[in-house]
């Protein structure tokens, strides 16, 4: 028979809030309110309770945010939590400017000043505007983003609040990481995204947490967490800022910027001169985890990802595959090499390969992949390293190569041919008619500048160009020539049809004869 454990003398409340931050902080914490300018129990939103835990179960966390989302509340609330219940514990944040890290020692401060008594620690001999200490040796210490004073300091918990404008962050990290990384102290890195900086430390971590690249928990929350926000109040801010700016799609960027609904809106670069609308690649875009278990005869091969296996079943109508290369040096120091495998009929990516890849080795995995997806065609850029790839499979590969708008095998990336890629490129995306399942494809597509048809340096564009040579491969496979007389002196030239919006610019000479994307598609014989 079991005994009931003894219970006697131990202060049920105490234990639950020692054992979780989040009941914790909605059963003993006060804030001011902003309506009523009196101080209300925290009841946390259901996102920023599973912020909480988030915190309390991982060691880094790093997140990206729209706005208002009372962020520096939860924060301070939960180092109120972490020093109350743990002695000696040092709690370090890193704030944009001054006024904030004071603010955020101040909010602390009225937290405990209104805990019940049993939680009320007394205040240590350490009490400034930048620190609050309690007699337990436990310590919050705050910090502007251009303080030095941070170096040397031990911390058990670090919070880097607004991240991604702190001017010295990079250098910041390198301080605090050796701190972190011993036993079981935290960082939580937390920033809305500075869209005027395509490249930061910040979106660096992030993008590498989403990519599993580092040991960083990615966090993203959308505008639409807070349960007093619809889509009226998006649109009221929308026209308030399309107002300000003077165009719907700098409101759109704007919005993205500070209220964005989806981690694509908040990492890509604003879309006012970029080739692709950011709504175009949003709705041509899954993302998938590649598979983990693949069959035997796979190919092996480092950095390939398999989202869909070939189809092979002799009963269909055989299903033909295309596959873009881009290719690099292969040096340490040299950009990526990548190929993007799409199936024919549908645009849909069913594979990828990205990294440093040697050139010749590189062609040997071009031909592994395209004999595994039926004899795929490959459209191989025909650049300086490309030259190497070409004449590699056309001499061991029994795949077909196929030519590009100036007869020649592969696609030269000249003016006009950037231009004629990214036109059949847009057409695919602004038509619906490819889907893309890796992010760090549909990422570097959004950084496509209209002009150049490269991603701004020092930007990578491997990947973006894989998948528009692939889709370029799909027309050539028609038995379509891109040639000169057929785009004459094309000049990019700006019109809007009414019937699309803004962000939907169709950049195309009214004379070219280049038959669209789905124009193109609608001939096909399979």
């Amino acid at each position: 028979m079991l005994r009931k454990a003894n219970t006697k003398g131990i202060d049920v409340e105490v234990l639950r809030s020692a054992a979780s931050p989040s009941y914790f902080i909605m059963n003993n914490v006060q804030i001011l309110c902003d309506t009523t300018r009196r101080y209300t129990p925290f009841q946390l939103w259901p996102f920023q309770i599973e912020l909480v835990d988030t915190f309390h179960k991982n060691k880094k966390v790093i997140c990206l945010k729209a706005r208002q989302l009372g962020f520096s509340l939860v924060a301070a609330a939960y180092c109120l939590w972490d020093v109350t219940f743990n002695p000696i514990s040092n709690c370090l944040i890193v704030s944009k400017d001054d006024s904030a890290a004071i603010l955020f020692v101040t909010r602390l401060k009225e937290m405990w000043r209104r805990l019940p008594d049993k939680f009320r620690l007394s205040v240590g001999e350490k009490d400034s505007a930048h620190i609050f200490s309690l007699s337990n040796g436990s310590t919050v210490k705050s910090f502007s983003s251009d303080s030095n004073s941070i170096r040397g300091e031990t911390a058990t918990i670090v919070v880097v609040d607004e991240a991604e404008f702190n001017p010295d962050f990079s250098s910041l990290m390198i301080s605090v990481e050796p701190t972190v990384s011993a036993g079981s102290n935290k960082i939580f890195l937390i920033s809305t995204v500075d869209k005027s900086a395509p490249i930061s430390g910040f979106k660096n971590i992030f993008r590498g947490a989403l990519n599993k690249d580092n040991d960083y928990v990615p966090v993203f929350i959308p505008w639409n967490s807070r349960p007093d926000r619809d889509m009226t109040w998006f649109s009221r801010e929308l026209n308030s800022k399309t107002s300000l700016l003077g165009s719907r799609q700098g409101g759109y960027d704007a919005m993205h910027q500070e209220f964005p609904g989806t981690v694509f809106e908040a990492l890509s670069p604003n879309s006012l001169d970029k080739r692709l609308a950011g709504e175009w690649l949003q709705k041509c875009y899954i993302g998938m985890e590649p598979m983990e278990q693949l069959p035997r005869d796979a190919p092996s091969i480092t950095g390939l990802s398999i989202y869909h296996l070939p189809v092979t079943d002799p009963n269909q109508d055989p299903v033909h595959y295309c596959i873009g290369v881009d290719c690099a040096g292969g040096g340490p120091a040299a950009n990526d090499s990548a190929f993007s495998v799409l199936r024919r009929d549908t645009g849909e990516e069913v594979a990828v390969v990205c990294g440093k890849i040697e050139p010749t080795v590189f062609a040997g995995y071009i031909d592994q992949v395209g004999r595994y997806y039926n004899n795929a065609q490959v459209m191989v850029e025909n650049a300086f390293h490309g030259q190497h790839v070409i004449p590699w499979l056309r001499e061991h590969s029994p795949l077909t190569l196929l030519k590009g708008h100036d007869k020649k095998y592969g696609w030269t990336s000249s003016v006009k041919g950037k231009t004629i890629l990214y036109d059949i490129c847009a057409d695919a995306f602004r038509n619906e008619e490819v889907m893309i399942h890796t992010y760090k494809t549909i990422d570097q597509l959004s950084t496509i500048e209209g002009n150049t048809g490269k991603a701004p340096e020092p930007l990578l564009d491997d990947l973006a160009d894989s998948v528009a040579l692939a889709l370029a491969g799909i027309i050539a496979s028609l038995g379509r020539s891109f040639t000169e007389d057929t785009t004459p002196d094309i000049q990019i030239t700006m019109k809007v049809p009414k019937e699309i919006t803004e962000a939907e610019y169709n950049f195309r000479n009214e004379d070219d004869e280049i038959p669209s994307f789905s124009q193109m598609v609608e001939t096909m014989v399979f």
